[in-house]
């Protein structure tokens, strides 16, 4: 155990944030007395923390780690500039990202790293989920507030630890480093790339290269776990060196999935190896659901005992969530912010549910992100059958930018009757009036990385 882990009192400074909340669940478990603070404003994970017993301060008070024995803290809420880690400093107590505390934790017991730019919480809390009900024990650490009536961070009794590997920078002001290259994973599961972080990364190169390094990290006992239909992953995967082993709807992958009318079918050496029929929709879910099965047997598990849980599952919070359903209209949350993201997630619902049609609530989440991929974005949010955009969610790490708005991206993609800009609870009301009218059987589909789902309930009380 390292010497920050030996110790006992631990404060972390923006405990409201998931990967905080899992962490201060961890040291909990690990016999930990733990504190934190926030924002006043109500979070998912409230109630989580509440149930915990962990004091939560509703402010940022450097009086507030005088007791504390460890600080932790994350890129939110200014980093290591915040005044209690600024305070800690000053009282030489050891203060630290909650990354590096990860990492620490990952020299405890064997860890599954598992990252991609998409899909990896799903895929981190299937993991953990199937392990859990094949016995394991597992330790786990999920960016997330919950999976299955689970809280989003454990430490089992077994040897595995799971965790859910971020690719986005540690601290904006002081440390830029990949908060996953903190990690020591024994194995690693990626299940794609793609270009996202603008305000970080300039490039997909420069993801690229942050993929390779993290993978290299990995031991010659262990190894990586892929997603083969992403070529660049392949070619990742060779110039790491390392083992590899792939998974995908591609025939040539080790672990070979096939779509069936009611889920998907896996196969490995050209043998059957499960055939599912999952609660989850949509082909990214059964690529998760495929690389779920596919380690677990690499670790020596029958799918015989993860079958019934693999087809059970139904997904972390936001993420494609039912939350309301109301005659024949559902309201369904989706965390996705990335034009690959919403095009998955508008897809999956097509297919899943054909008679109904999909009204898009949306919530752009970063300047920058909307900026970068701003010819994506227009592709992409001419696919629902009627669109509301709220005002762009901004990241406190990022300066206001004028050239870009929600209001600019309806302009530009010329949508009339079927739109609306929705900077007001009235004008959800509205927008569920005007849908209503026109057919009677809707997805309201609020979307994005920000708090655009407190808005599901105005259009219940709408409906």
């Amino acid at each position: 155990m390292s010497n920050l882990l030996s110790r006992n009192r631990f404060h972390l400074v923006g405990i409201k944030g998931v990967a905080m909340t899992a962490l201060s669940l961890i040291l909990k478990d690990l016999g930990k007395e733990v504190s934190g603070s926030d924002l006043e404003a109500n979070y998912q994970t409230q109630t989580v923390l509440e149930k915990a017993g962990i004091t939560v301060y509703d402010q940022f008070a450097p009086a507030q780690v005088e007791k504390a024995e460890v600080v932790v803290y994350s890129a939110a809420h200014g980093g290591s500039h915040n005044p209690e880690v600024v305070r800690a400093v000053e009282l030489k107590i050891p203060v630290c990202s909650f990354p590096k505390i990860i990492g620490e934790l990952s020299l405890m017991k064997p860890m599954v790293a598992v990252c991609g730019c998409h899909g990896k919480t799903t895929t981190s809390s299937l993991i953990s989920y199937l392990a859990y009900r094949a016995k394991l024990g597992p330790s786990y650490f999920v960016g997330v507030s919950q999976f299955m009536g689970f809280p989003g961070g454990a430490w089992g009794n077994g040897d595995l630890f799971v965790a859910e590997a971020d690719e986005y920078l540690t601290d904006p002001i002081t440390d830029r480093k990949s908060k996953f290259l903190y990690f020591n994973p024994q194995y690693i599961v990626c299940t794609n790339l793609d270009y996202d972080h603008p305000d970080f990364f300039q490039s997909s190169l420069e993801v690229s290269k942050a993929y390779l390094a993290f993978f290299k990290k990995i031991p010659d006992s262990g190894f990586l776990l892929l997603n083969g239909d992403d070529s660049e992953l392949v070619k990742l995967g060779r110039e790491s060196q390392k083992p590899v082993i792939t998974y995908g709807f591609k025939s040539s992958n080790n672990y070979h999935l096939e779509l069936t009318q009611l889920g998907v079918r896996v196969n490995f050496q050209q043998k059957l190896l499960a055939e599912l029929t999952p609660r989850l929709i949509g082909r990214h879910n059964y690529q998760n659901l495929g690389a779920s099965i596919a380690f677990l047997n690499q670790l020596g598990v029958k799918p015989e005992a993860v079958i019934e849980a693999a087809n059970e599952f139904e997904g972390a919070s936001r993420r494609l969530e039912k939350l309301f359903a109301v005659g024949a209209n559902l309201i369904i949350d989706d965390y996705a912010h990335h034009p690959t993201e919403i095009h998955e997630s508008i897809e999956a619902l097509r297919k899943s549910y054909p008679d109904h049609r999909i009204a898009l609530c949306f919530q752009p989440h970063t300047f920058s992100r909307t900026k970068a991929l701003y010819k994506d974005f227009l592709k992409v949010l001419r696919e629902p059958d009627f669109l509301g955009l709220l005002p762009i969610f901004a990241s406190a790490r990022e300066p206001f930018d004028s050239t870009i708005s929600s209001q600019k991206l309806l302009l530009d993609l010329k949508w009339r009757d079927g739109s609306l800009y929705l900077d007001s609870d009235s004008l959800f009301v509205r927008l569920v009036k005007v849908t209503q009218s026109l057919y009677p059987k809707w997805i309201y589909l609020t979307m994005g990385a920000g708090d655009v789902y407190k808005h599901a309930t105005i259009i219940k009380e709408a409906l």
